[in-house]
């Protein structure tokens, strides 16, 4: 067994009361995830922290899950009688390729993923640890197509094959806030979440968007 798997193992057997294999389940699938391909220990124990949380909750969730349109690969899929929700996991982590522009990079990852993945569920999420701020552009709010202008010119910067028509039939319902230390998950709707950070991004960010 892996190291990354002992650690994720031991994550699990933590918040495994011993009575809801529903939690248990989710390391399984990890498990074989990882028997395919390298997993990364930081996304997989947020993955499964996150899982738990709507187990909690009352989904039933998988994580990594293939979705057949566009070959993606949903990080956690959760339904909730016929109801889905998908959340995408960021850890914040910037490519060597993008190390001088590290904000810009990520802000547009993050909504690359809104617009890629939101359409194949009924509400969608972010899900990031709390050492990572994610500056989501109002759009998602309001739908304003004044605002979609100013989202294309970094998209076609850091997606150029991304087909921005999409993102009128994306939308974004939740933040997840996955603090790791503490073993804690914080909800957010996320009009609440880019309302606080609203001033902020003000303050610290010019023209990105």
């Amino acid at each position: 067994m892996s190291r990354i798997l002992k650690e994720l193992r031991k994550l699990t057997q933590m918040l495994y009361d011993g009575k809801n294999k529903k939690v248990y389940r989710l390391y399984k699938r990890l498990e074989k995830v990882g028997n395919r391909r390298k997993l990364n220990l930081n996304h997989s124990a947020m993955e499964i922290l996150l899982g738990k949380h709507l187990i909690d909750k009352g989904y039933k969730v998988t994580l990594e899950r293939c979705l057949v349109k566009d070959n993606l690969i949903s990080d956690v899929y959760a339904r909730n009688g016929k109801e889905i929700l998908m959340v995408e996991v960021e850890t914040g982590y910037v490519g060597p390729n993008n190390a001088l522009v590290p904000v810009k990079s990520r802000i547009a990852k993050d909504i690359a993923k809104i617009i890629k993945y939101s359409p194949f569920s009924d509400e969608f999420g972010l899900a990031f640890p709390p050492s990572y701020i994610s500056f989501i552009p109002k759009y998602f709010i309001h739908k304003d197509s004044n605002e979609i202008e100013k989202i294309k010119p970094l998209l076609k910067e850091f997606y150029p094959n991304l087909e921005l028509e999409r993102i009128k039939d994306a939308h974004l319902e939740k933040i997840y806030v996955v603090n790791l230390d503490e073993l804690r998950v914080k909800e957010f709707d996320a009009k609440d979440y880019i309302k606080i950070l609203e001033p902020f991004k003000n303050l610290v960010l010019n023209d990105i968007f």
